[in-house]
This record gives C-alpha cells, sequence and structure tokens, in this order.
C-alpha cells in the first residue's frame, strides 16, 4: 500500500544543488515504475486527495518493503516522500529500529580498521563507489532545503517569467528545473543557476577529502568506477579519469543542447551566461539589467544549459551500460553521504554479488530496506571483521580522513592539500600533526 499524504500529488524525481535523485523505474525514463501501473514517462496527477488516501500499487514484485518515492504537491513547498509499507510491522523490528543509536565508538573503530585491511589487502581488486550529497558538504554547497538553498532564497517575482511561470515557480520552487518550464522558458533556470554555473566556473567550491579518497583509490589501482549522485562537477576537480565518472544525475560542468544534445564549449557557454543573463540576486554589477537567449551553436534554439538531469528528463545511458559491467566483478561497494531510498542509484546496492563488500559511510545506517545488515549477524550499526556490511558513522570527511590514516596515504593527500576546502585543510593538518611519532 502506498499512502499519500497531501494533494494533487505527483510523482517525481528530487533535485537539489547537489544532487538529483530519481524515482524507481523500468527503463531510465523518470517518473516510470517497474509494473508502469500508474505514471507516464511524464509526471502526471495521480489523483486529489484530502489529507490522506491510500493507492493499492499491488502488486509490486519487484520493490522492496520500505522502497521511498518522492512525490510533490503543487500546493506544497516541499516534495514529499511516499513509501512502500508491509501490511504489518511487528513491534520487535520497531523496537530495534527505536534502538538504534549510529554505533558505538568501538564498532565504528572495528568497521575503519577492516574497511582499511580488506581495501589493502589483495582481495580487494575493484572498488565501485556511490555517493551522494554528504559527500560535498564539506565543498560549502547549499542544498534545496538548507539555508541559503532554493527553497529559502527563490523570488519568482524577480525571475524573467510570465505571471502564471511566477505562481507556479512561488507554489513549488522545483519548477525551476522542471522540463516543461525549461522548454518554454530558458530565464528561470539560467537565472537561478548563474551563480552556480559561473562558481563552478571559478572554481569556488573546492574537491573535498571525500572526492580525493576515490583520487587515492584510483591512484592504487583499486578504483573500477564512481557513480555520483551529484551535479556540482567536484569529481572532475581531482585525477580520476573522466571516463571512470559516472555523473547519473547529470553534472553542472559540462554543457550541452537540452533539444539536439549537442555539447558546447563550457568557457564560451559561460562567458554567455555572464553577459546574457541577468544577476537577480544583486552580486555582479557587471551583469545585464535583462536577460537575452543563448543560442544552441548547431541547432540554434535557446535550449542550452549544463548537462543536469530535469524533472521528467532522461537518465545517461551509461549509468546502465557501465553498472551491467561493473558489479559481476565487484570486491566493494562504498556508498557515501546518501540516504540510498532512491532509484536507481541504490540499486547498485541490491545488484552486487553476493561475495561483495558493502561499507556505508553517512550519517547514519542507511539501507536496511534494501537488505543491508550491518555486524557479522545483521544487528548493531557498526561491523568489522567478516561481516559483509560495514557501517562507518559521522561526516564523510572525517570519516575518509581517518579511512585515509589507517591506509597510510595521509602523505599522499597532503599533495593536494592546498587544493582542498578550508576545513579540510585545517582536518588534514591535525590529522598530520597526530600521526607524527611524540619525538617529532
Amino acid at each position: 500500500m502506498v499512502h499519500l499524504i497531501g494533494t494533487s500529488t505527483y510523482i517525481l524525481p528530487e533535485e537539489n544543488d547537489q544532487h538529483h535523485e530519481a524515482l524507481p523505474h523500468s527503463d531510465g525514463r523518470h517518473g516510470e515504475m517497474v509494473t508502469g501501473a500508474l505514471l507516464h514517462s511524464r509526471p502526471r496527477l495521480l489523483g486529489s486527495r484530502s489529507a490522506l488516501a491510500a493507492v493499492d500499487l499491488a502488486p509490486l514484485p519487484a520493490l522492496p518493503l520500505g522502497a521511498h518515492w518522492l512525490c510533490r504537491s503543487r500546493r506544497a513547498q516541499q516534495p514529499l516522500q511516499v513509501r512502500l509499507h508491509a501490511a504489518r510491522h511487528s513491534s520487535a523490528s520497531a523496537m530495534q529500529e527505536a534502538g538504534d543509536d549510529g554505533g558505538a565508538a568501538s564498532s565504528r573503530d572495528a568497521a575503519l580498521q577492516a574497511a582499511a585491511e580488506f581495501i589493502a589487502s589483495d582481495a580487494c581488486r575493484s572498488v565501485c563507489i556511490l555517493t551522494g550529497a554528504g559527500v560535498s558538504v564539506a565543498a560549502g554547497i547549499p542544498d534545496f532545503r538548507s539555508p541559503g538553498g532554493m527553497y529559502a532564497t527563490l523570488r519568482p517575482e524577480l525571475i524573467t517569467a510570465t505571471e502564471r511561470q511566477r505562481m507556479l515557480m512561488a507554489s513549488d520552487p522545483t519548477y525551476v528545473v522542471e522540463t516543461s518550464m525549461f522548454f518554454a522558458n530558458q530565464f528561470p533556470y539560467l537565472e537561478v543557476r548563474r551563480p552556480f554555473i559561473l562558481g563552478t566556473q571559478a572554481h569556488r567550491w573546492k574537491a573535498t577529502i571525500g572526492h580525493r579518497f576515490v583520487e587515492l583509490l584510483h591512484r592504487h589501482g583499486k578504483l573500477t568506477r564512481l557513480y555520483t549522485q551529484n551535479i556540482d562537477g567536484l569529481d572532475y576537480q581531482t585525477a580520476v579519469p573522466s571516463d571512470r565518472i559516472v555523473p547519473v544525475h547529470g553534472t553542472i560542468g559540462k554543457v550541452q543542447c537540452e533539444k539536439c544534445g549537442a555539447e558546447q564549449d563550457y568557457g564560451d557557454f559561460c562567458d554567455a551566461v555572464k553577459s546574457s543573463i541577468k544577476d537577480i540576486y544583486g552580486e555582479d554589477a557587471s551583469a545585464p539589467a535583462e536577460s537575452s537567449n543563448i543560442a544552441c551553436v548547431k541547432c540554434g534554439s535557446p535550449t542550452v544549459k549544463p548537462a543536469t538531469v530535469l524533472f521528467g528528463g532522461s537518465l545517461p545511458e551509461a549509468f546502465f551500460r557501465l553498472s551491467a559491467a561493473d558489479l559481476p566483478s565487484c570486491d566493494l561497494l562504498i556508498i557515501a553521504g546518501t540516504s540510498l531510498v532512491v532509484s536507481p542509484a541504490n540499486s547498485l546496492a541490491t545488484r552486487v554479488p553476493p561475495s561483495t563488500r558493502r561499507l556505508v559511510i553517512n550519517n547514519e545506517p542507511v539501507g536496511r530496506e534494501l537488505g543491508l545488515q550491518y555486524g557479522a549477524g545483521g544487528d548493531g550499526d557498526g561491523g568489522g571483521g567478516g561481516a559483509r556490511d560495514s557501517f562507518i558513522g559521522g561526516d564523510c570527511d572525517a570519516s575518509f580522513l581517518e579511512l585515509t590514516a589507517r591506509l597510510g596515504w595521509l602523505d599522499e593527500l597532503g599533495e593536494v592539500r592546498d587544493a582542498l576546502p578550508p576545513a579540510s585543510q585545517a582536518a588534514l593538518d591535525d590529522a598530520a600533526a597526530a600521526a607524527l611519532p611524540p619525538d617529532a
């Protein structure tokens, strides 16, 4: 049974300034479910309900209990979550969930040590990584809902749009990044994204320790593929080859025409944004007073934008093709900074072989509804030794730094110290100092 809270609910993916998470679906199109029973390739109204309603989606044999969809209401300011619930939920399992405390320090330490030993071993030859917004937090990029994010700062009255378009954005800010809105009017997307586009070009935000850990895995011949749900492009600041990076929801660091698909020169596009798109935030005195179109160099359509996936758009074909090739031989899957509740990215956790170890680095344990069982017996939040699934709780940057230290890679991380965000630099300095012998 899927419970829908609110009125006029639409099934839609989730996007924020760092990442864009999509719905469970069968063929790479947002807004399609495994059964194909309710949704079409374009998200549409499921129905108007008052307060609480229940819609029977059975049968959904391919979806685990606890699977989530992200929804939004035209009357709601934020997307809502829809969860597939079991008909009965035992009091024992509820008590266990309520009793989870994030893992004791000793359990976390054991998980860190076990992960470091396995990564360093010859048994670990192929590492795949799935990252979410948590990996980029240390870079200082706000997401949709945080202070300074789009929900808090959007002022539709300043955007170049019709009154109806402004009304839609006022009721739901995610219309800024919706496909039909973009094809009707490109200015909301470009005006809202202007500082993020130009800030990305200027490297205003720097790759974090989490991003650099992926780079170290590549240097040591362990990395098979990075699958990132983030659109911030920070992964491309590292020395990881671009063919080892799969931006599941696109990236703001590349540019293409949404209509014909032609790639555009990134520098030229940023120059055009600076000279053609007005600054609704009042930060750039050199910005034009009014926005003008940026045309595709191939088809001439004013539909050029960063290569991010819009609501209602298609996922990159590379995600499906490369994951099918990578996962069967994956020895370790690292899941970092993601809620692991939204498909298709979360399918990586279930598609690896039973022999694959799964390491979750996150503020809280995730993925139990997908079958992750932390600890040798499946209980607790840590896990080390021979457990298949391990959890390292806390800040992603801090956890990756500790893992780097245990692997003996601090000196290598130090080579890119000056390219890290200030907070990451300070943490690295402290870790390096702690690693020195007492008489050093």
